[in-house]
Protein backbone atom coordinates (compact mmCIF):
# COMPACT_ATOMS: atom_id res chain seq x y z
CA UNK A 1 0.00 0.00 0.00
CA UNK A 2 1.25 3.83 -0.60
CA UNK A 3 -0.30 6.39 1.57
CA UNK A 4 0.51 10.42 1.17
CA UNK A 5 1.06 11.47 4.62
CA UNK A 6 1.81 15.18 6.56
CA UNK A 7 4.25 13.31 9.08
CA UNK A 8 7.28 11.18 8.37
CA UNK A 9 6.88 7.56 9.72
CA UNK A 10 10.17 5.37 10.35
CA UNK A 11 10.88 2.32 8.53
CA UNK A 12 9.01 -0.47 10.77
CA UNK A 13 6.60 1.20 12.44
CA UNK A 14 2.71 -0.26 12.36
CA UNK A 15 -0.15 1.53 11.73
CA UNK A 16 -4.33 -0.01 11.31
CA UNK A 17 -6.58 1.32 8.66
CA UNK A 18 -10.27 0.30 9.40
CA UNK A 19 -12.17 -1.48 6.80
CA UNK A 20 -15.79 -2.43 6.12
CA UNK A 21 -16.59 -6.33 5.59
CA UNK A 22 -19.90 -8.11 7.33
CA UNK A 23 -18.19 -6.16 10.52
CA UNK A 24 -15.36 -3.08 10.98
CA UNK A 25 -11.80 -4.83 11.26
CA UNK A 26 -8.55 -3.30 11.89
CA UNK A 27 -5.93 -4.22 8.94
CA UNK A 28 -2.14 -3.92 10.35
CA UNK A 29 0.50 -2.50 7.89
CA UNK A 30 4.34 -1.92 8.56
CA UNK A 31 6.07 0.80 7.08
CA UNK A 32 8.88 -0.22 4.70
CA UNK A 33 9.96 2.86 3.80
CA UNK A 34 9.23 6.34 3.95
CA UNK A 35 10.45 9.35 1.16
CA UNK A 36 9.52 13.16 1.05
CA UNK A 37 7.74 14.32 -1.76
CA UNK A 38 6.34 17.82 -2.44
CA UNK A 39 2.38 17.29 -0.67
CA UNK A 40 3.94 15.37 2.36
CA UNK A 41 5.68 12.37 2.30
CA UNK A 42 5.42 9.00 0.72
CA UNK A 43 4.82 5.89 2.26
CA UNK A 44 5.11 2.08 1.66
CA UNK A 45 3.61 -0.51 3.40
CA UNK A 46 3.41 -3.96 3.70
CA UNK A 47 0.12 -5.62 5.20
CA UNK A 48 0.92 -7.26 8.21
CA UNK A 49 -2.51 -8.98 9.30
CA UNK A 50 -6.04 -7.99 10.64
CA UNK A 51 -7.93 -7.77 14.07
CA UNK A 52 -11.49 -8.74 14.11
CA UNK A 53 -13.68 -11.41 13.57
CA UNK A 54 -12.82 -15.03 12.26
CA UNK A 55 -15.36 -14.73 9.42
CA UNK A 56 -13.69 -11.66 8.10
CA UNK A 57 -10.34 -12.63 7.39
CA UNK A 58 -10.68 -14.05 4.32
CA UNK A 59 -7.97 -12.63 1.45
CA UNK A 60 -10.18 -11.73 -0.78
CA UNK A 61 -12.98 -10.16 1.00
CA UNK A 62 -10.47 -8.11 2.13
CA UNK A 63 -8.96 -7.60 -0.79
CA UNK A 64 -12.45 -6.41 -2.45
CA UNK A 65 -13.15 -3.58 1.12
CA UNK A 66 -9.11 -2.16 0.39
CA UNK A 67 -10.17 -1.69 -3.56
CA UNK A 68 -13.75 -0.24 -2.90
CA UNK A 69 -12.37 2.08 0.07
CA UNK A 70 -12.44 5.93 -0.32
CA UNK A 71 -9.97 7.91 2.25
CA UNK A 72 -12.03 10.92 1.84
Amino acid sequence: MALLVPEPLPAETQFMIKARLRQPVLLIYTVKNCHGAEEGYRIGARFSGIIGPPDDRDASAVLDALLEWDAA
